[in-house]
């Protein structure tokens, strides 16, 4: 759930050498395709190690893959490099959420929104809107979610910086998390996302989801093909596709799509295990 630009930041937090790969390695970790990702982190820190954007969205592709203590490593790595960096901040304080330390999380999200908003760290009303953004993300995960503290902050987000596409589509995800009977009004938000980016393919998958959950299969295969003909190498929209088509008993084409998605995530072991679950499904005994 990850926006595709680098932030505007002050001064010589990012080198110019690695603004040009920094978002395509964002954008890896967006399609899932996580080896490839750490592969371009790997090799932008080493070149810049002291880049706290790189080692938090480093961290991002950890906390996506579901490798929580790499990532909280990679969020400590981000505050050690830049202090003042609200990023880094919102992502320790998310690995600590997420294990029910509250209070110390709570800590890391104010210094955050300090950083964000103190005038003298000049961060425009974007970098401010994209640190309340991931405050919302961060709340709304894990047992302990606090899915009303999540919509104020991305209420706040929203008040800061209402073109950005990334926030209507987490306010799509926290309203349908709040009330999965309710269709419409995350349907609005995702629409919006659409509207402002017609070439993100992630809130299309999105509304693929929500039909999915509300199994309304067809309509969710259709909506995951429109997400892959935007874009091919969007690996979620395969998994997505894989499991509809799996509810409608089409495993063929189930198969196919899962195929797809492992060959996309070459080398994850994650994906690996998802196949490995989908092949059982479909009684491939021997092969899972």
């Amino acid at each position: 759930m990850k926006k595709t630009l680098t932030l505007a930041l002050s001064s010589a937090a990012i080198l110019t050498a690695n603004a040009q790969s920094l978002p395509e390695a964002i954008k890896l970790t967006d399609k899932e395709q996580f080896e490839k990702a750490t592969s371009s982190f790997k090799a932008l820190l080493a070149a810049a190690p002291q880049n706290a954007e790189a080692w938090f969205y480093f961290g991002e592709n950890y906390w996506e893959n579901e490798r929580s203590d790499s990532a909280e490593y990679c969020y400590r790595m981000a505050v050690g490099a830049d202090g003042k960096f609200p990023l880094g901040h919102v992502g320790l304080g998310k690995a600590l959420w997420s294990q029910g330390r509250k209070a110390e999380a709570q800590a890391e999200f104010d210094k955050a929104i300090t950083n964000a908003t103190d005038k003298a760290n000049k961060y425009p009303k974007s970098v401010q809107g994209h640190t309340y953004r991931e405050l919302g993300e961060a709340v709304a995960q894990g047992q302990g979610k606090d899915l009303l503290k999540a919509q104020e902050y991305i209420a706040k987000a929203i008040e800061l910086d209402p073109k950005d596409p990334e926030t209507y589509v987490l306010k799509g995800d926290v309203l349908f998390e709040q009330n999965p009977r309710d269709g419409s009004t995350p349907l609005e938000n995702y629409k919006t996302a659409i509207n402002m980016d017609a070439l993100n393919a992630k809130p299309v998958s999105r509304k693929a989801f929500m039909y999915y959950r509300a199994k309304n299969y067809p309509a969710s295969i259709e909506e995951y093909t429109n997400a892959i003909t935007i874009d091919p190498l969007f690996a979620p929209a395969y998994r997505g596709r894989a499991e509809a088509y799996f509810m409608t008993r089409d495993f063929d084409k189930a198969t196919a799509d899962m195929n797809k998605y492992l060959e996309l995530n070459k080398g994850n072991v994650s994906a690996r295990i998802r196949n490995a679950q989908f092949l059982f499904l479909v009684k491939k005994y021997d092969e899972s």
